[in-house]
């Protein structure tokens, strides 16, 4: 509802966990778009590690406040004047979260054992990266080169050079392949029943 009324220079999403009833929150890596859509979210972004103590302070109080114990982003946007307007909490892990797997930060592990502990033992976290790119590929496609705001090209380019991608992986390529071929051999069936239910309108 908020975003058709600001003008939008990116948006901003920050990634954390928390357990006892949100009494204990670690914050871990935030992230900003290379490029994004005017009402929604985008596909290809970067992520670094939270610097800014007075927002982790209040996101940790938020947090707190609502008694959640486990995986969550918090969602702002960022206006032309650099203002952050908070948007939501997805009290879930959210697909976004797994890019953090890159930086050594593995959210559902390190709260399963801190739930386990009772603590979080924030020493025993070790972050490996302090800045990677991030992409969504096919999303990211749909987004930017069918609706032509990018060249394939171009595409083929970031593809290339990103950290991190969504479904493919070098060393287990299987779930990308395994998502391909769903998708594919789905489009006949949904052929077939946008044929038969164009049928049936024109029978009533």
């Amino acid at each position: 509802l908020l975003q058709e009324y600001i003008t939008k220079k990116n948006e901003f999403e920050i990634h954390g966990f928390s357990i006892n009833g949100g009494n204990n929150v670690y914050l871990t890596y935030y992230s900003l778009y290379y490029r994004l859509g005017k009402t929604t979210f985008g596909s290809y972004k970067y992520y670094q590690l939270l610097q800014d103590k007075e927002l982790e302070r209040k996101i940790k109080e938020l947090i707190r406040k609502a008694r959640y114990s486990g995986v969550f982003e918090v969602e702002f946007l960022i206006d032309q004047n650099d203002n952050l307007i908070f948007l939501e909490v997805n009290f879930r892990f959210a697909l976004s979260n797994y890019a953090c797997t890159f930086g050594n930060v593995n959210l559902p592990v390190l709260w399963a054992k801190s739930t386990l502990s009772g603590k979080i033992d924030v020493e025993d976290i070790h972050p490996s990266k302090s800045y990677f790119s991030f992409m969504d590929e096919l999303s990211d496609f749909r987004k930017s080169v069918i609706r032509r705001e990018v060249t394939f090209r171009q595409w083929i380019k970031d593809l290339k050079s990103v950290n991190c991608r969504m479904l493919y992986h070098k060393d287990d390529p299987w779930p990308c392949i395994s998502f391909l071929l769903m998708t594919i051999g789905r489009f006949p069936i949904r052929k077939i029943h946008q044929i038969k239910f164009k049928r049936r309108l024109e029978r009533i």
